[in-house]
């Protein structure tokens, strides 16, 4: 039970880890899209 309970526990951190990391690469990709396209315009 004990092992069962701990497997779980990890389970569920890495499922939060998980989705806070699928977060930030959405954020990284959105500010790497937003820098390309403002290069092309000529701002940077």
């Amino acid at each position: 039970m004990t092992m069962d309970s701990a497997a779980s526990l990890k389970f569920r951190l890495t499922k939060k880890e998980f989705s806070i990391a699928k977060l930030l690469s959405e954020f990284i990709r959105k500010i790497t899209t937003y820098i390309s396209s403002n290069k092309y315009n000529g701002i940077f």
